[in-house]
């Protein structure tokens, strides 16, 4: 990369250089990898732990630091922390001399799509990718006056203030449009109970004809076989196709566990937000089949459609049947099949039934519309504008 400003190698202007260690009965900052976020470095949640707790592969920082990420260096992991910790290893403490660079400009200049361009070229390692040390302590890092340095800084700041609003407003106008469904649902169980013949309510067991826990067999990366919902695919009450990983199966797996239109998949175990959340079955391009955190649900349609019963389960109803009946474990809470079917729902007839999917359908579309209202660039990729106007 080319540079109007003098330049100087990186391993000697901001040199790894350890913090002193605190003993190892301290209770410390312990940022591990998966804390940071790509490009912006905000770190998401603040862990402790004992140091003795830690073992021998780790590094030690302060707030004089640049935290700089050496695996898998293009998700961009760099970090100005505020206060002493201890990290893993993979994060390399660099300690900028002070006469010469300025900590938030060289975090910036580690941020930059050239500087990403340079670790791209110099990365090692397949399965774990890491720059070249070797060629990191030699890249040279633009060195202007540090008031020029402290004026990008503070450009830089001002634009990255006007992404953030822009994020927050995407997110806020985002959750509301999540709870619009929610709100259809919620005013025509409403409007039922204000009826004079009101509705009965009725055990989800009831009006279903089979449950079956997914497939246990380890899926792949690789494309081999048919391809498997997993946990992560249900999302806000709709199946995205995201992540998807295949599994091979024999013929007689294949029949067990293959989808039919107007099934419902529903999360077993999960964090407590997505445990019970729920999916009608809709894809094409199949067959598909589904993993064992995953229960698949068949409906009585002579009773019950499919899309209402998924509105139900996602509803504050299902919802706090959920909270109320799943059980904690660690990292997990879990709802079996004996606890799903006992889920009480309310049976309106099947013409309340349609009436309610049909507007639900009305507020989803509503949705899509809104958040395509909210498309536009993303905020790394308007981190990476910023940033490459600020170094260009």
């Amino acid at each position: 990369m080319s540079s109007p400003w003098p330049t100087e190698a990186l391993g000697v202007v901001a040199p790894k250089c350890d913090a002193p260690m605190p003993e190892a009965s301290a209770s410390v900052w312990n940022l591990s990898l998966e804390d940071i976020e790509s490009h912006t470095g905000r770190v998401q949640e603040i862990k402790r732990t004992t140091v003795s707790d830690l073992g021998s592969a780790k590094c030690s920082f302060d707030s004089r630091h640049v935290l700089y990420s050496k695996l898998r260096p293009y998700l961009n992991k760099v970090v100005l922390p505020t206060a002493s910790g201890v990290g893993t290893s993979e994060l390399l403490p660099l300690l900028p001399d002070r006469a010469r660079l300025n900590r938030e400009f060289l975090a910036c200049y580690l941020r930059s799509s050239g500087f990403l361009a340079f670790t791209a070229s110099n990365t090692r390692g397949a399965n774990l990718p890491r720059v070249s040390m070797k060629a990191l302590w030699k890249h040279k890092v633009p060195i202007p006056p540090l008031d020029e340095q402290r004026r990008i800084v503070g450009r830089i700041r001002e634009a990255m203030a006007r992404v953030d609003e822009l994020r927050l407003l995407r997110e806020e106008t985002k959750a509301e449009a999540d709870l619009i469904e929610a709100a259809v649902f919620a005013d025509f169980v409403e409007q039922l109970e204000q009826q004079e013949e009101g509705f009965k309510t009725v055990a989800l067991g009831d009006v279903l004809v089979e449950t079956k826990y997914g497939s246990s067999a380890k899926a792949n990366t690789q494309g081999k076989g048919v391809p498997m919902l997993r946990m992560g695919n249900i999302r806000d009450g709709h199946l995205v196709t995201e992540d998807i990983k295949h599994i091979e199966l024999n013929s007689r797996e294949l029949e067990k566990y293959t989808l039919q239109p107007g099934d419902i998949l529903i999360n077993r175990t999960n964090s407590l937000e997505q445990v019970g959340k729920a999916a009608t079955f809709n894809l094409e391009g199949g067959p598909w089949v589904y993993a064992s955190y995953l229960v698949r649900l068949r409906v009585d349609r002579s009773r019950a459609l499919p899309a209402y019963i998924t509105s139900v389960i996602n509803s504050r109803i299902g919802r706090f049947y959920v909270y109320r009946t799943a059980r904690r474990a660690i990292g997990m809470v879990n709802i079996n099949v004996k606890e799903i079917r006992a889920m009480p729902i309310p049976l309106p007839s099947i013409a309340q039934q349609e009436a309610v999917v049909a507007r639900m359908a009305d507020a989803r579309m509503a949705c899509v519309r809104l958040r395509d209202q909210l498309r536009g660039p993303e905020a790394g990729h308007l981190t990476q504008a910023i940033l490459r106007k600020a170094f260009a």
